[in-house]
C-alpha cells in the first residue's frame, strides 16, 4: 500500500494508515542492502482535541508493534477511548518480525533469534540528559523485566528533567495491558482533567 494511503474500514481491517519504510539492513553500511519496516498510524479520533503522538515499541527482539496502532480501537486489547481521542498511535514492526522484512537466514541461525544481521548490541552508552522545555515523562517497568531491569528504568527516568518512575510488581515488558499500569499511564497522558 502506498505511504499515507488510508485502509478501507471493514470488520477485519483497522482504521489506520500504514507504510513500508526502507532502512539499511546493516546500519554500518547505510548505502548497502535495504529492508522494509512496516510503520502504522491510527489517527486521533478528535483532531481538534489532539495532544500529540504515542509511539509503541514493546521491545524485543522479536516483538512486532504495528498492531498497537493498526488495532488501537480494539475493544479488548486496544487503547482507552479517551486516549485514542487525543493521540495518534504509531507502531512499527522491527526488523525480521511481524510484517517487516528481515535478514536472509535459515531457522538454525542465531540471526533468527537476534533479529537482523548488523544490529548488534552496542556498548552501553554514556548517560545523556534531555534538556529544554519537555513535558513530564512517565517511565513504567516491571520488577522482573529482563529487557529493561528496574535499574535501567531508573537510569532512563533520571535522563529527563520531569520524569516519574513507576515500577509494577510483575514479570514482563509490556505494561499497558495490565489494569493498574494502564490506569496510571492513561491518567499521566490525559492529565488531571482527562
Amino acid at each position: 500500500m502506498p505511504p499515507g494511503q488510508r485502509t478501507a474500514r471493514s470488520s477485519t481491517e483497522p482504521e489506520a494508515r500504514r507504510a513500508t519504510v526502507k532502512v539499511p539492513l546493516d546500519w554500518s553500511k547505510p548505502k548497502g542492502e535495504k529492508i522494509g519496516l512496516l510503520v502504522a498510524r491510527h489517527p486521533a479520533a478528535n483532531q481538534a482535541k489532539r495532544i500529540g503522538v504515542l509511539m509503541s515499541n514493546p521491545g524485543g527482539p522479536g516483538a512486532p508493534a504495528a498492531d498497537g496502532a493498526l488495532y488501537a480501537d480494539d475493544p479488548y486489547d486496544g487503547y482507552d477511548p479517551a486516549i485514542r481521542e487525543r493521540f495518534d498511535m504509531i507502531g512499527f514492526d522491527p526488523c525480521g518480525v511481524g510484517r517487516s522484512e528481515g535478514a536472509r537466514h535459515n531457522s538454525q541461525s542465531l540471526d533468527l533469534v537476534l533479529g537482523c544481521q548488523g544490529w548488534a548490541v552496542l556498548p552501553k552508552p554514556r548517560p545523556v540528559r534531555a534538556e529544554g522545555d519537555l513535558p513530564p515523562v512517565l517511565v513504567v517497568n516491571a520488577t522482573d523485566d529482563k529487557a529493561t531491569p528496574p535499574a535501567g528504568a531508573r537510569r532512563m527516568a533520571r535522563s529527563f528533567p520531569n520524569a516519574s518512575p513507576h515500577t509494577v510488581n510483575t514479570v514482563g515488558h509490556w505494561m499497558y495491558g495490565l489494569p493498574e499500569p494502564r490506569r496510571r499511564i492513561d491518567a499521566h497522558l490525559l492529565g488531571p482533567t482527562g
